[in-house]
């Protein structure tokens, strides 16, 4: 958060909180490779848990799951964890 505070010794303006212009600017630079991250993180998850619903019962087992769970799994969402 940046806060804009006016120092009373001096008279100018104190931006505290450890964020300057440079570093807001480098977030912002940042935010389409944090996108595509996320994006490819749900990807890769929506896919994982298709491949998953598809398997047969006696490959669940083998893994130490029953279908209950994977259907529990496969329920949710692909944003959801």
């Amino acid at each position: 958060m940046i806060r804009n505070s006016v120092n009373t010794c001096n008279g100018t303006n104190d931006y505290s909180g450890g964020h300057t212009a440079t570093d807001i600017i480098k977030s912002l630079f940042g935010l389409p490779e944090a996108l595509f991250r996320t994006l490819s993180v749900w990807q890769k998850r929506a896919q994982d848990r298709r491949h998953l619903k598809a398997l047969e019962t006696h490959f669940l087992k083998d893994m130490g799951l029953t279908r209950e769970e994977v259907v529990h799994e496969t329920s949710k969402p692909f944003w959801r964890s």
